[in-house]
């Protein structure tokens, strides 16, 4: 990386720290699921239920909540919370509980910076987004719905983090060999992805297809591999395998998934239930559950009650459309001719493939279409699209200073997006 894009990566930070810290302060914090500004409801999803754990754990020594609501986000692994509650408590013993919230608030836009950070490395190690890895990490900085939860308390941002830093330096480890500082990075990073959501479970399963996928051309020895993988399964396991005890000893298995499905079964029933009642063909309720998906990924706030106009979902729906076919245009002769692009492509394949597998297993059985359950893959997105689009310019003759004039055009759209959410919607809420 040259000195001059390193310093424009570093200065694409200061509008996502911005508008990160706007979010933090201009949204009131929810106290014990209480809003206390009664026009923004639960305006940040499930903040409400992210503070009541964090409060919990802040004040009972750190202990894990009891799994009953308001408790629900306690699900999820206790790495987020635990560092919550640790700068809660700190932040409490001087400020009031309004505030020391605020604070806990910075975890997650300094969270979300890493985020973009991180996105625009791994565009870096790619030849299809290389040329635009500042757009692709633009676009992942300017997404609304990540940018509210920048500036909210809640384990998306660490997951999001987790998983675009392991995604980063497992294309690095593609391309220049897993080993020294750079495996324990990988290591590191996979371990606090799973440690905040088990989605990222799917991580270790693409690290794994990786470098089995590189030994095959750098003539290793299978036991290296094996026993890069073993460090990193006895490094999650060191980390994370006291909560999977826990799970089985008190709710019957490692995930909590059946404690989970009891709760939830009669408050966001699924397909079982749903299907009936409305008469939903499979493929309809599929159609549904994707499509709701799609939208909330950009942002719809306070419980799916105030969504952008429609307008502005039709204009980003053409705009991925555009990408998608650039991308189809463009990237299968770059992988055709790199094994280095192909690695990267199959463990980002897999990894997406557990993610949408494990999204359609839960949503089945409770219907949650929330799109911030794919920001684990948002390095990947922004890959895809800035590549795409790029590759979609080039291939129409596009000059580059219309091609500089797109870019900054999505730009701008974005923040007016940014803007609008967090000073005109929540003065607008039924």
């Amino acid at each position: 990386m040259t000195l001059a894009k390193g310093t424009a990566a570093a200065r694409l930070l200061i509008l996502p720290f911005l508008l990160g810290m706007i979010w933090a302060f201009a949204t009131p914090p929810p106290i014990n699921g209480t809003p206390t500004g009664a026009q923004w409801g639960n305006f940040h999803p499930d903040e409400g239920s992210h503070v009541s754990v964090v409060m919990y754990m802040a004040s009972h020594a750190f202990a894990l909540p009891p799994y009953v609501p308001p408790y629900d986000t306690g699900v999820h692994p206790p790495l987020y919370h635990e560092l919550a509650a640790l700068l809660f408590a700190a932040a409490r013993a001087v400020l009031s509980a309004e505030n020391a919230l605020r604070v806990v608030r910075l975890l997650s836009v300094f969270a979300g910076l890493g985020t973009v950070w991180f996105a625009y490395r791994a565009a870096r190690q790619t030849r299809f987004a290389r040329a635009v890895a500042l757009p692709a990490a633009l676009l992942i900085a300017l997404i609304p719905m990540r940018l509210s939860l920048s500036g909210a308390i809640t384990n998306e941002n660490f997951a999001a983090l987790g998983a675009t830093a392991t995604l980063a330096l497992l294309y690095e480890n593609i391309r220049f060999g897993f080993r020294g500082r750079r495996f324990a990075a990988l290591v590191f990073w996979c371990a606090v992805a799973i440690g905040s959501k088990i989605t990222a479970l799917g991580l270790v399963v693409a690290i794994g297809a990786g470098m089995l996928y590189v030994r095959s051309w750098r003539g290793e020895p299978l036991r290296l591999p094996a026993l890069r993988f073993a460090a990193l399964l006895v490094s999650i396991g060191a980390s994370l395998g006291w909560w999977f005890v826990y799970n089985t000893v008190n709710y019957g298995d490692p995930l909590r998934k059946a404690a989970a499905d009891r709760l939830w079964d009669a408050v966001q029933p699924g397909y079982a239930v749903l299907g009936v009642r409305n008469g939903f063909a499979p493929w309809r309720y599929m159609v549904a559950l994707l499509h709701q998906s799609g939208r909330s990924f950009w942002g719809v706030f306070d419980g799916f009650s105030h969504p952008f106009p429609p307008v502005v979902y039709a204009v980003l729906f053409a705009a991925q459309l555009a990408a998608l076919i650039g991308a189809a245009s463009g990237l299968p002769r770059i992988l055709l001719r790199s094994r280095t692009e192909r690695a990267i492509g199959v463990t980002t394949g897999i990894f997406a493939a557990w993610v949408f597998l494990v999204f359609v297993q839960y949503n089945w059985a409770h219907y949650t279409p929330q799109g911030r359950y794919f920001f684990v893959l948002l390095a990947p997105f922004g890959i895809l699209m800035a590549g795409g689009m790029n590759a979609l310019l080039r291939r129409i003759a596009a000059p580059p200073a219309t091609r500089q004039i797109v870019w900054y055009a999505i730009g701008a759209f974005l923040l007016l997006l940014n803007l609008y959410a967090v000073t005109v919607m929540p003065r607008r809420l039924p």
